[in-house]
C-alpha cells in the first residue's frame, strides 16, 4: 500500500468520524428541543385481559414541571391471576391516549417461541405493584423532596413506557432524565424496597394459568367475529 492510499484512507476514515459527529449533535439538539415541547410524559402498557376479556392496563405520567409522578392500573392486578385470564405475551407500550385496535391486542396476547422480554408473569404484576407502592409513598431514595429520582423513574418508564426513539417528534425516559431536572439521587435497586406479592385468593380457584388453552379458545372466537 502506497503513502498516497494511506492518505486517502485516513481522510475517509476523518471524513465519517466528522459526519457521525454532526449526527449525534443533530439528535441530541432535536431531543432536547422535543423535551422542552412536551409539559408531561405520559404512557401504558398492556397487561392481559380480565375473564371478562377486558384489556387490563398500567398507566404512568409525569408532570415536567411539578415532577409529580403518577402510576396506576385499570383493574385489581390480582384479576390476571385468574385461570381464565389471559397475559401479554409480547410488550405492548403506547402513548397514554393513543387508540389501539383489538388486532393490535391479540398479537400481544400470542405466544412466541422467541420472547424479547416484553412476556408479563407473576413476576411482572408484582413489580409493578412494587412500583405503585414506592410512588404511593414518595419512598427514599427512590424519591428526594417528593420528587423522583432519575434512577425510579428510569425503573418505572422502563416497565412501563419507554417512550419511542424512533419518531422525530417524540421523546423517552433518556430525554426526560436529561432534560427534565430530575434530581440524581443515590443508587440504587428496588429489592431496597418490600416485596410485593399479588394472591388469587379473590379468584377462588387454585388451579393454575393455562394460556395455551384459554388463549387459543379466545382468538378462534375472534377470528370468527371478525
Amino acid at each position: 500500500m502506497n503513502n498516497k492510499t494511506k492518505l486517502f484512507g485516513l481522510q475517509k476514515e476523518v471524513a465519517l468520524k466528522r459526519q457521525d459527529a454532526i449526527e449525534r449533535r443533530n439528535l441530541k439538539s432535536r431531543n432536547e428541543v422535543n423535551a422542552a415541547r412536551f409539559v408531561t410524559y405520559s404512557g401504558k402498557r398492556f397487561l392481559g385481559l380480565t375473564p371478562n376479556k377486558q384489556p387490563v392496563w398500567v398507566k404512568l405520567s409525569l408532570n415536567k414541571e411539578s415532577k409529580f409522578l403518577t402510576m396506576s392500573t385499570t383493574h385489581n392486578l390480582e384479576i390476571l391471576l385468574d385461570k381464565h385470564s389471559l397475559l401479554a405475551q409480547s410488550r405492548l407500550s403506547i402513548k397514554l391516549n393513543q387508540k389501539i385496535s383489538d388486532f393490535d391486542l391479540n398479537v400481544a396476547l400470542k405466544e412466541y417461541r422467541k420472547n424479547e422480554g416484553g412476556k408479563v408473569t407473576k413476576f411482572t404484576l408484582d413489580y409493578i405493584q412494587r412500583l405503585i407502592g414506592v410512588i404511593e409513598l414518595k419512598s427514599y431514595p427512590a424519591f428526594v423532596k417528593n420528587k423522583p429520582t432519575k434512577l425510579f423513574f428510569q425503573y418505572a418508564a422502563s416497565c412501563v413506557y419507554p417512550g419511542d426513539s424512533n419518531l422525530d417528534n417524540e421523546i423517552t425516559w433518556r430525554d426526560v432524565c436529561t432534560y427534565w431536572s430530575l434530581p440524581t439521587g443515590d443508587y440504587f435497586t428496588m429489592e431496597k424496597f418490600p416485596k410485593v406479592v399479588i394472591s388469587n385468593e379473590r379468584t377462588n380457584d387454585s388451579s393454575e394459568y393455562q394460556h395455551d388453552r384459554h388463549i387459543k379458545d379466545y382468538l378462534s372466537i375472534e377470528s370468527r367475529l371478525s
